[in-house]
C-alpha cells in the first residue's frame, strides 16, 4: 500500500520541478516584449527609453545620446531596407 502512495507524490513532485524550471522562460518572453534593440550598437533599449527619435514614421530608442548621434546623421545606415 505504501508503494501505492509514493508513486503519485513522485509524479506530483516531478510535475512542479517542472512547472518551477519552465518560469523563467516565461519571465524571459515577457522580457523580450519590453525591450527593444538599439539600431547602432543593438543593445537592449527598456520601450519607456528616454533617448528616441523618429524617422520616416518609426520610432527607434537608443541607449546613449551618442548611438542617438550617429543614428541621425546616417539613419539609412542602421534602417533596415524593405
Amino acid at each position: 500500500m505504501k508503494k501505492l502512495l509514493i508513486i503519485p507524490a513522485l509524479l506530483l513532485a516531478l510535475n512542479t520541478s517542472n512547472a518551477q524550471a519552465q518560469e523563467p522562460t516565461k519571465k524571459k518572453k515577457e522580457q523580450t516584449k519590453m525591450e527593444l534593440k538599439d539600431p547602432v550598437c543593438h543593445m537592449k533599449v527598456s520601450k519607456d527609453a528616454k533617448i528616441v527619435t523618429t524617422h520616416k514614421d518609426h520610432q527607434y530608442a537608443f541607449c546613449s545620446e551618442s548611438c542617438k548621434t550617429r543614428f541621425v546623421d546616417n539613419p539609412e545606415k542602421y534602417v533596415k531596407k524593405d
